[in-house]
């Protein structure tokens, strides 16, 4: 799909952030990267998190940096991904994350991130739906245990995984934000 360039206006310092981050998917950076990740025994996976009320841009700052950095997109919304029956939930963010290191896996066999063959991102939509602060729920009843499972599963997929993701949240308070989501 072609992407048409969108002139994003953002305050200064957001701005610089945005830029500074976008610089790490540009050209071979990203291979250097995680080629420092792995000489200082870091993981060599990239998760990150946009913050911010509806309507500023995430998503369409992400757009621009597919475009950009000639990466595949692959979007997911999480309010979708959850359903009511016991075991799907889990089934479906199991499935996601397994299309995705697909994807990723294509990319090493054919040479690795370099130009024409770059690591696809992934991106989660509206991940405040999972990543409200555990210690909020008193696990008392089925449903919160439920959700508690999905939670551990999403935050094992995400220390897991070797590609990038990029989850958006609209939540402007990191205090409503599971810590163990940061570490990852």
């Amino acid at each position: 799909e072609d992407i048409k360039s969108v002139n994003l206006i953002y305050d200064k310092e957001v701005e610089e952030q945005l830029n500074s981050f976008k610089s790490i998917f540009l050209g071979d950076n990203l291979s250097k990267v995680m080629i420092r990740f792995k000489e200082i025994g870091v993981q060599s996976n990239f998760v990150s998190l946009l913050m911010g009320p509806p309507g500023v841009g995430k998503s369409q700052w992400i757009t621009q940096l597919g475009r950009e950095s000639g990466r595949n997109i692959y979007n997911v919304d999480l309010g979708k991904v959850k359903d009511a029956y016991v075991g799907e939930s889990e089934k479906n963010i199991l499935s996601i994350f397994q299309y995705y290191n697909q994807q990723v896996e294509r990319v090493v066999n054919r040479g690795g991130d370099k130009d024409g063959n770059r690591i696809p991102i992934l991106v989660i939509n509206e991940c405040e739906v999972l990543m409200n602060n555990r210690t909020m729920f008193e696990r008392k009843t089925s449903v919160e245990n439920m959700l508690q499972s999905i939670v551990n599963l999403l935050l094992l997929k995400l220390e897991e995984i070797k590609g990038i993701v990029i989850m958006t949240t609209n939540t402007d308070n990191p205090h409503n934000i599971d810590p163990a989501f940061s570490r990852r």
